[in-house]
């Protein structure tokens, strides 16, 4: 690109657009990530057998929420 400085700033309306439904997306997914861990606060256990669940239970991606959020939005992207 010509200007990579210019990245962060979004002029048109469609990157403004862009932008608010990737965070969209983003805080859906981590919602999801904040009710799977109450859940299992409470119960003691994950219950499901989604792609959620097994990354919480993961070792490698334990304890952080950003890379579960990366990892389900890479699949997510996958299938469409």
């Amino acid at each position: 690109m010509l200007l990579p400085e210019l990245y962060d700033y979004h002029i048109t309306r469609y990157d403004k657009e862009i932008l608010r439904n990737a965070k969209q997306v983003s805080n859906y997914i981590l919602s999801l990530i904040k009710y799977k861990r109450e859940t299992f606060a409470k119960t003691g256990k994950y219950e499901g057998e989604d792609l959620l669940t097994i990354l919480l239970q993961d070792e490698v991606f334990q304890d952080n929420d950003k890379m579960i959020m990366e990892e389900c939005l890479t699949f997510f992207i996958a299938g469409t």
